[in-house]
């Protein structure tokens, strides 16, 4: 499973608590946070 969907399917549980945020601030605060994701697994994989 790619990180992307691993991340999503773990936050589909918070989406009614979301529903109430603006979608484009929801929309760039997802994106934000699979970026920090990416950056902290590319930052793991090259150090082991």
């Amino acid at each position: 499973m790619s990180l992307k969907i691993h991340f999503l399917h773990s936050h589909l549980d918070f989406f009614p608590d979301n529903c109430a945020m603006d979608r484009d601030e929801h929309r760039e605060r997802f994106h934000q946070d699979i970026a920090t994701m990416e950056q902290r697994y590319q930052e793991i994989s090259s150090t082991g």
